[in-house]
Parts: C-alpha cells; structure tokens; sequence
C-alpha cells in the first residue's frame, strides 16, 4: 500500500502534468495582450476585448477549445517525460535516482497549480492583467526554491574554514573565508564587463538616435565640458548658471579627470553603465561573507546585474547620466563594510554617498537606523542618522542658498512637497498630523495601485527573500515614507532615476535573511528546519534553494520589464538611427566647436561641448530674445519633449525669416539651421 505521504508515480506523473498546462495556459493567455514599458507610466496591461468572454467576445465553448489547444501540447510532453521517470523509479531508490527526482519535482511544482485560478477567473468573465504576471513570477520564485531545497543531491563540500566560520554563531572576521577561486572572479568580471558593454551600447544608441534630451546629462556634460574651459560647472540653465546650484554634488568633479581624456556626452553614458556594475562586486562580498558559499553569492551578483531597476538607470528613462548613480556602488560598498565592522571603509563609502547628492540623506539615514536595530549599534547608528541630517541642513540651508546668492529657497521642497508646506518643519507637522487624525484614510491615498506594483517590481526578482530580514529593510523606510508624501508620481516607477537610493536595499536584505534562515532564526528558519531536518544538509540545500529562486526570478523579471534586447518591452525605435537622427548628426558637423548655439531640447544634448549653449525653454532669469545673439539656430519642428504643443518654435521661425542677420543654411528632416551673418538689421 502506497503511503499518503508517499505518493505513487502515476500521481506524480499527474501533477507534473497538471501545473505544465497551467504554466502553458497562463503563458498562452498573457501573450496575448500587451502590457506598456517604456513609452507609458506606470505600466499597464492591455488584453484584447475580442478575447474576453461574454457579449461581443468569446463564447465560454470558444474560451474552453481555446485553452484546451494552448495547454495540449506541453501538457503532452510533461506526462511523457513524467510517465518515463515513473517507468524507471524501480531501477533504485538513492538520492540521486530517477524515483526521487520524480519526487522532488512533484514536490517542486505545487505551486503552479495556483495558476488555475487565472483561467478560471478568465472563464467566468475576467481578463489577464499585471497582477496575474506578479503571480507567475512569484509561483515560479517559489518553485524554484522549493526545487532547490528537496534536490535529492548531496550537500556541496565546503571548505573547513567554511565549515568553521558557518558554526560560530554572530557576526565573523572578514577573513574567516578562503579567497574566491579564479573561476568565480572571471564569471563576476565576465558579468560587469557584459553588463557595461551592453548598456553603454544600447544608451550610445540611444543618444544618437536623438533619444536622450538635454535634462539631465545634458546639464552635467555642458557644466563638465564648461569647467574644463574655464568656467566652473557652468550650466546656463540654471540661475546662477552652475550645477551645484541645482543640486549639490561635488562627485561630478571625480569625472573631470574621464572627461578631459574623452570630452564627449557619451562619456557620461560609460560612466552610469561602470557605477552600476560596479556595485556587484560589493553585493557579492556581502553575500560571499553571509552565506559562505561563492556560487551562491555569485547568483546575488548576477541577479542585481539582471534587476530592471538597475538597468534602467543606465538606459530608458534614465535622462542619461544621474548623480545618483555613482552613488549605488557607494551604498553597496556601505552595506557590505557595516556587515564585515570595516569602519573606516564604512564612513568613507558614507562620505561619498553623500557628496552624490543631498537627496541622499534619507537613504543614510536609513543606513543609521539598521545599524541600531540589525546589530545593536545604537551609537553609531545615531551618529550616522545625526551625520545625516547635518548634512541635509547644511546643504539646504547654508551652501545652496550661499551658492544661489541669497536668491531662492531649496526648490526640491516646493517642486515635490509643496502641498504640504513650505518648510521642512510644516512639511513633516503636515505629515504627522495627517497620520495622527486619519490614519485609514492616509493609508489608503498613499498605497495605491503604483505603489502596489512598485514593490512588486523591487521585492520580486529577489523571490521576496528581502522580506526575511525585516530589520535590514528598514534601511529604505526613510526615503520610501517620503517618496510616499511626495506628489510627483513618477517616483513609483522602476523605469525613473527617483528610487536610485533604494536599489541596493533589497539585496542587503536578502543576503541577511537568507543567512538567518540556514541558521534556524526566525519563522524561516523554523519552517525550513520543518521540510529538512537532515542533519548537515539544511545550509547548502537552502543556499541551492536559493540560487535557483533568485535566478529564476531574475530572468523573468528581466524578461518583462528590462530594456534589453532580450526583453518584452524592449523598443527598437529608442536605438535605431533615423533619417531624422542622420539629419541632426549633418546639422551638428555644419557647426564648429568655437560657435553659440540655440536649440530646442533633444537636440541640445548633442551641443554641450559648444563655447556656448542655449536650449529652449529658456529658464525664466534669461532674456527671451538671447537666442539671437548665438552663432546659429537650430530648431526642431518636431520635439515632443522640448515643445509638445508646437508654440515654441513657429513664432521663432516667423522671427528669424524677418531679420536680416540670419540667413537659412539648411533645412532637412524636421530640423531647420539658421546662422548669424553680422549684417545688423536697418534702421
């Protein structure tokens, strides 16, 4: 008689057979609609209302047959391949005989028969959308961590320094571990030098395609080309016309020494592809150190490599180079320096986070706060968390204003949280009040649907490991809870720079949860102890666990939401050069490196190594009329980001016809060049 807890082969056979077709129903039923990237925010899925079941749509027969096909096939091959192992599980019953790969993957897919419940719902009217994707990706997550943890192979042998450093309890000397063989590093460098290949490609593409405006590289190529020739991060779109004076970030100057060997925009592209990578090597440490396993750090490396929100800071939305970005290598660097006690290298990553950008600060902050309640360190953690609000004063209150002449507040207050006050006492009395008085009600605005798919978007392609270590998130709270007040939306989006702090945070957490759970701590700990209470294997079936969930997860989300090639989403217009992009390549070699030039708005990213540069818009403290006096005028007829309404440059075209000290050099595309001849205008 055949145990409950043993089932027999042909039931095996059956549910590998059953959770394939849902799998392959879901797939076939999802594929069928599309869902916006990058061209909409926030995402959102589109099914087809031919395909809907009711009136006007498909009959419930019609849906049925239609699901019936879609799953024939790979539920076929699924029994095939099952009834196979079934017909071979008498040939032995050892860990590594076809009965128990049989039976861990039985055990394995359990939860893709979850995803019955999406045709069903699709079968009683309803129709795919994102959160069906989410449950794809988590079921799959899932799977695959369950794969990893009832694998019926050995555990992998470890070192006995390994072995050593994984029995003592509590936190280890970052030399408890052997160096990383030669393999493991060349597969890590083989992953950064790809992921910086690929990305500087795809931008440079991207910027010669006339995809990459004047905001925001725009700003820091002009401010960098302009110190380099004498004028300190000028950046005439600012009043003064500087960089710092926008934001401070004294990190820019850490490029000059890049850019004086290359003066060109797409040096800044490189520069935002090598930071991101970069910030693999420190999360690989951490893991390394957490879990004392390199092939399984080596899965957290490459995940972050393969995370859309950090491939999106390089290309995409992106606006090109970001302060910020330098800064993710620095965070990572933080968290791994703060989990080996390394302190000096702790508070010079902290430093150079800080000079990135005084956004950055609740970020910081955080990293104060789970120094206090991850490890106990309430007196460093303080000082970080005073450190950083100095910092946040001072910049704001002091060196912006000295910087701006006196002239103006901070305007990030204003511009994100100016419906809550002017100040940032009445904008956090604001917020408390708020919280103290309605409390259903503020939850309720603040967590809607964006911000539902936003942590979707973060947590997921880890599997949700983050969530093992509550305490080591708590170094995103500070800036998540003000990303929540603010009223820009586009903060939500892992497609935008504005959750650059936070990308990190994920990772840390993970790697600190997963090593509470292989040490038995926490509700993890106690369930896996649960599923395998084989003495010595708990550690490296949840390290494989581990692996397979993060790599799956990766993949998926990499898939879907990342702008490679490789992706759903991704837009080969953003990349393909155009007649119109040639067109504007020609208009930029009809002018010298010693000209003026006025311009609208994408094309003026292309200009910033010019003696001087005017994009239109104007800001407000400009003259209108000071485009005239540039050397030439180039102007796009047909820019949705510089003038979406077609108001701007009708009235300038009309202008320049009229005067004489202009005369048509070329017309081509929907660019149109003027150049100033010197003959003044008759009295």
């Amino acid at each position: 008689m055949v145990s409950s807890r043993h089932p027999s082969p042909g039931l095996r056979a059956l549910s590998l057979a059953s959770a394939a077709a849902a799998a392959a129903v879901f797939l076939a039923l999802f594929h069928l609609g599309r869902y916006d990237g990058y061209n909409a925010w926030p995402t959102r899925y589109h099914f087809p209302d031919a395909l809907r079941v009711g009136p006007g749509g498909l009959s419930r027969f019609e849906a049925f047959r239609f699901l019936a096909f879609a799953a024939a096939t790979p539920a076929a091959m699924a029994t095939a391949a099952a009834l196979i192992l079934a017909r071979f599980a008498g040939a032995g019953s050892g860990p590594g005989s076809m009965a128990s790969i049989l039976a861990c993957l039985s055990r394995a897919v359990w939860p893709f028969h979850f995803l019955w419940l999406l045709p069903a719902s699709y079968l009683l009217g309803g129709a795919p959308n994102m959160a069906w994707l989410f449950a794809f990706i988590f079921w799959t997550s899932l799977s695959a961590l369950l794969l990893g943890l009832f694998w019926p192979g050995r555990p992998r042998p470890v070192s006995s320094a390994s072995q050593d450093a994984a029995s003592r309890p509590g936190d280890q000397a970052p030399d408890a571990l052997p160096p990383p063989s030669r393999k493991t590093i060349a597969i890590l460098a083989a992953g950064c030098i790809a992921f910086i290949l690929l990305f500087s490609i795809l931008t440079i593409l991207q910027y010669h395609a006339g995809n990459l405006g004047y905001a925001d590289s725009g700003f820091v190529a002009e401010a960098l080309w302009n110190t380099l020739h004498g004028r300190f991060l000028y950046a005439h779109g600012f009043h003064p016309p500087m960089l710092l004076a926008d934001h401070f970030s004294p990190i820019w100057l850490a490029l000059l020494p890049f850019y004086a060997l290359v003066p060109r925009h797409e040096t800044l592209i490189v520069a935002s592809a090598v930071a991101i990578a970069l910030a693999a090597v420190p999360l690989f440490v951490l893991a390394r150190r957490e879990w004392k396993d390199d092939r399984s750090a080596l899965c957290l490396a490459i995940a972050f490599l393969l995370f859309p929100g950090a491939q999106h800071e390089v290309s995409s939305y992106s606006y090109g180079f970001q302060a910020e970005v330098v800064a993710i290598p620095f965070l990572a660097w933080s968290c791994s320096s703060l989990r080996q006690k390394k302190w000096k290298s702790f508070w010079l990553a902290l430093l150079l986070t800080l000079a990135c950008k005084e956004t950055l600060t609740a970020v910081v902050f955080g990293i104060g706060l789970c120094l206090g309640v991850l490890q106990g360190d309430w007196r460093r953690g303080l000082a970080v968390m005073a450190i950083a609000v100095a910092w946040l004063f001072a910049v704001t209150k002091c060196l912006i204003p000295w910087l701006k002449g006196g002239a103006g507040d901070y305007y990030q207050l204003t511009h994100f949280y100016g419906h809550l006050g002017g100040s940032f006492s009445d904008i956090l009395a604001t917020i408390f009040k708020q919280i103290a008085t309605a409390p259903i009600d503020t939850a309720r605005n603040l967590f809607h649907r964006e911000v539902w798919m936003f942590l979707a978007q973060m947590l997921l392609p880890l599997a949700l490991l983050s969530l093992l270590s509550p305490a080591a998130l708590l170094m995103a709270f500070p800036n998540f809870f003000m990303m929540l007040f603010s009223q820009k939306p586009h903060f939500f989006s892992i497609f935008h720079h504005y959750k650059d702090a936070l990308v990190v945070v994920p990772f840390f957490a993970a790697a600190i949860g997963v090593r509470f759970a292989f040490e038995g701590r926490g509700w993890a700990g106690s369930l896996i102890a649960r599923l395998r209470p084989e003495a010595g294997a708990r550690r490296a079936a949840v390290l494989c666990a581990v692996s397979l969930g993060l790599l799956a997860a990766s993949f998926l989300h990499a898939y879907y939401f990342g702008p490679t090639p490789l992706s759903k989403t991704f837009e080969s217009k953003l990349v393909t050069l155009t007649p119109k992009s040639l067109a504007l390549a020609r208009m930029k070699d009809r002018i010298g490196l010693d000209a003026s030039v006025a311009t609208t708005h994408r094309a003026g990213a292309h200009f910033t190594d010019r003696r001087q540069l005017y994009v239109l818009r104007l800001p407000a403290t400009l003259r209108p009329d000071i485009i005239y006096e540039a050397d030439y005028i180039l102007l796009d007829t047909n820019d949705p980001w510089g003038d979406p309404k077609n108001e701007l440059v009708p009235p300038i075209l009309e202008t320049l016809r009229k005067r004489p000290d202009f005369r048509l050099v070329a017309r081509e595309s929907t660019f149109v060049l003027y150049q100033k001849t010197g003959k003044e205008k008759p009295p």
